[in-house]
């Protein structure tokens, strides 16, 4: 929140004279967005081109934690619990981060540094400005190129783009488009499969008017590393004494800032457009977590959206990570992809959903019936995942519990289940171990060479269920309960369809003629058998070994008890030369 008056435009004449080298006094420091990390050494000056500096007080009151996540206790502070007076430092890298409570909460201006976060912020008054940092890391991937040519001004823009490219939100309800500078900004347009370029450096206006981060949207944002600016309205400025000599090569930060911090409700509607040719399938949308903090994703709402398609991209992997695979956790500042699955479909941000950046809930020490499948090889740090969580509330069949697969980059991994349309699943919902015997694994590997196949999770699931993993193209199965990697060479022209995730031993999976019905029920197996057809069942263990047979009456539900302990069974009934084969599970 906002008190306006003097602070305001003597906040703007500081501006002004930062941005033409001012030197501070030596009870002052000149503060900007430190892109350029060297901007310790003294004489102190302001970052140009493009880019705002501001001045603030020494001494800020610098958030430690030292005690709670309490706002208004000052043992969490080096100068007590700030007043309206006090700018506010919170860094990163800390155990505790500040949460207020109640009203009264007050401070000039607030610095949220890379990592830290803040929650109850719409009870702190801002009578100054709030600046929001967030670490863009530049990896180096091979570079795109991006030309615009301004024919009226007879100007020309290049942009060296490497396919650094991160998805960023807004935490400040109207940051303007000079957070990210010089970098290649483009907002995805699902309806027309469009990625829209917005930035236009140094207000160049050849690129449209200046454009404000909306809330809840996401923005995919390449930094640049080279840049040249040949336009008459933006000449490069000299560097100042102590920065570095082209400052845009080693921008590393990204700074939101306006009067205050984003909180309440924000609700995003979504689109899903059939495109012939398209980038993406229908529904994909680009949104951002809004707040000053970390979201629980399985706590926000939503209407008509596959709830386990969010991911957000990693530039690090160079691949999509899927959030309901990594415990739901959105942080601060990031943006993030999610799929409508036709008309009427919204996310709504709330303040409910929020926790601090550096709390993840530990969703997967509870997670029960849930495998997550990773690939990597031995070349190079890329690797992918996949997941599959048997839940009660899902079909095996595609739903709004399954999460689409989006692909990874280049020399990337990619590991994904396969429905029977031949839909590819990052995340796939399936009904129980009892309804379903086997789920297609595909892969594509990024390079030739070495690779590990690691399924985690089994543990998670009744002692008795059997995991094998079918590698087609060698001919092999492997018992993941003796040894849940498996690892092999592959080539990237190696057929996708090679592996299958077997839930019962290789060879038993079930075969159903439609007219014999067979379950469980406490220590028996009912198979009821049509009339006028006999047959004999088999009841087989989960080494392969039978342990009984007996032979079935026509048009009566046969029970048969089994002796043993408890686990899962094979039971498969062989009448009139057809074979009907189903997975049970005995108490």
């Amino acid at each position: 929140m906002k008190k306006s008056g003097l602070l305001s435009v003597l906040l703007f004449a500081m501006l002004t004279i930062c941005m033409i080298n001012f030197v501070p006094a030596q009870n002052q420091l000149c503060y900007y967005s430190p892109n350029c990390i060297n901007y310790t050494n003294p004489p102190y000056g302001c970052m140009s081109p493009c880019e705002a500096a501001y001045v603030i007080p020494a001494n800020p009151t610098i958030w430690t934690g030292a005690i709670d996540n309490n706002w208004f206790n000052p043992a969490n502070w080096t100068l007590g619990v700030p007043a309206m007076n006090s700018n506010v430092w919170i860094p990163s890298g800390l155990a505790k981060y500040p949460t207020i409570l109640l009203p009264g909460a007050v401070c000039d201006s607030i610095w949220i540094r890379n990592g830290a976060s803040i929650l109850g912020n719409a009870n702190l008054l801002i009578d100054g400005r709030a600046f929001v940092e967030r670490y863009v890391n530049h990896v180096g991937f091979p570079e795109m190129h991006y030309w615009h040519h301004c024919n009226w001004m007879n100007d020309q823009v290049l942009i060296t783009w490497p396919s650094d490219i991160h998805y960023l939100s807004s935490p400040v309800p109207n940051a303007l488009d000079n957070t990210v500078e010089q970098d290649a900004v483009f907002q995805w347009e699902e309806p027309v499969q469009t990625w829209v370029p917005l930035w236009h450096p140094c207000s160049d206006s050849c690129f449209g008017p200046p454009f404000i981060w909306i809330p809840g949207k996401g923005y995919s944002v390449a930094p640049n590393d080279n840049w040249w600016c040949q336009t008459t309205d933006c000449p490069i400025y000299n560097t100042p004494p102590g920065f570095c000599t082209t400052p845009w090569k080693c921008q590393r930060y990204r700074e939101f800032i306006d009067n205050e911090l984003n909180h309440g409700e924000f609700t995003v509607n979504l689109t899903s457009v059939a495109v012939p040719g398209g980038i993406y399938p229908p529904g994909w949308n680009l949104l951002g977590n809004p707040y000053p903090s970390a979201i629980d994703w399985s706590l926000t709402p939503s209407n008509n959206v596959y709830i386990n398609s969010a991911c957000m991209w990693c530039d690090s992997l160079n691949a999509y990570v899927y959030i309901a695979g990594e415990q739901n956790f959105i942080p601060i500042i990031q943006g993030f992809m999610v799929q409508a699955a036709g008309p009427g479909a919204w996310v709504n941000f709330v303040e409910s959903a929020r926790l601090h950046n550096n709390n993840k809930p530990l969703y997967k020490n509870s997670h029960e019936n849930f495998l997550t499948i990773d690939v990597s090889n031995n070349g190079d740090a890329f690797k992918d995942k996949t997941f599959i969580h048997f839940n009660a509330e899902a079909g095996n069949e595609l739903d709004l519990l399954d999460g689409m697969k989006l692909g990874n980059g280049s020399g990337v991994p990619m590991i994904y289940t396969v429905l029977a349309d031949n839909t590819s699943l990052a995340y796939n919902s399936l009904q129980s171990l009892q309804s379903i015997t086997q789920v297609p694994v595909h892969l594509i590997p990024g390079v030739t060479g070495v690779h590990t196949i690691q399924v985690n999770g089994i543990e998670t699931f009744n002692a008795n269920a059997p995991f094998f993993l079918e590698d087609k193209k060698l001919s092999v199965v492997q018992d993941l309960r003796v040894n849940s990697a498996y690892t092999f060479d592959a080539v990237p022209a190696d057929d996708p369809a090679r592996f299958i995730l077997h839930f019962a031993p290789v060879g038993m999976e079930q075969y159903k003629s439609g007219e014999i019905n067979i379950y469980s029920f406490s220590k028996n197996v009912i198979v009821d058998m049509p009339v006028n057809v006999n047959g004999t069942a088999s009841i087989i263990n989960m080494l392969g070994d039978e342990i009984l047979s007996a032979a079935l009456r026509p048009g009566q539900l046969n029970k048969i008890s089994v002796p043993g302990s408890t686990g899962y069974y094979i039971v498969r009934v062989i009448s009139s030369g057809t074979v009907t084969s189903q997975k049970i599970f005995i108490n």
